[in-house]
């Protein structure tokens, strides 16, 4: 059976819009693994995320990153984070 190749993700320089064209860099890492760890019920989705909360980075499989974005664009965050973390894990 093959691997699933992983990608590893930094969520502690992520540049964020604070206002219209004007960009800020973030550390984001324990907002996104705070949002992760309180929307799952999966043991191995809340080590990702205490993993990306302790280290500031997190190593995902596709599948996982889509599940990570999901969670992101249904949390409190605002949406210029909420953005950002998605052009993250999206390119």
């Amino acid at each position: 059976m093959e691997k699933e190749e992983r990608k590893v993700y930094d969520f502690t320089k992520v540049n964020v819009e604070v206002e219209f064209d004007v960009y800020e860099e973030m550390d984001l890492s324990k907002a996104v693994a705070n949002a992760v760890h309180k929307s799952t019920d999966d043991l191995g989705l809340d080590e990702l995320a205490r993993d990306l909360f302790r280290n500031g980075k997190v190593s995902l499989t596709e599948g996982e990153r889509k599940i990570f974005d999901m969670v992101i664009t249904s949390t409190r965050l605002v949406a210029g984070a909420k953005r950002a973390v998605h052009d993250l894990l999206n390119k």
